[in-house]
């Protein structure tokens, strides 16, 4: 039996790319308002391409795809624009690699407009 420590590395594994996914948990922005997400910032450096997803009241088939335009070794800042109907209590927001793309985030933050008089 082999005892030691081994160091993972690579851009891929056996050829496949790397799959990768952040996903924040359901949300919503402590207010109890039906609201929608304008629009999300995220902050980061990525070698390609980033998907964002977007859903919401933790129902997947309405789920919004945005992909990121800025690649690059610099740390970015990408306004992406979430379409305005798409209105409810609780979001999810999901972000994933494309093709085993390298990535680092610094931060990812909304502009959230409540809608105060309609109520949950």
């Amino acid at each position: 039996m082999a005892t030691g420590i081994y160091e993972l590395s690579g851009a891929n594994d056996n050829g496949t790319d790397i799959d990768a996914v952040l996903k924040t948990g359901t949300m919503d922005f402590g207010e109890r308002a039906i609201k929608h997400i304008r629009d999300l910032w995220l902050t980061f450096r990525s070698t390609g391409k980033l998907r964002i997803k977007v859903w919401i009241n933790e129902d997947t088939s309405t789920e919004i795809h945005k992909d990121t335009s800025i690649t690059g070794t610099a740390m970015a800042e990408e306004r992406l624009k979430i379409p305005r109907g798409l209105r409810g209590r609780f979001f999810t927001i999901e972000i994933n690699n494309i093709d085993g793309v390298d990535f680092d985030i610094d931060s990812l933050s909304m502009l959230v407009e409540s809608l105060v008089r309609k109520i949950r």
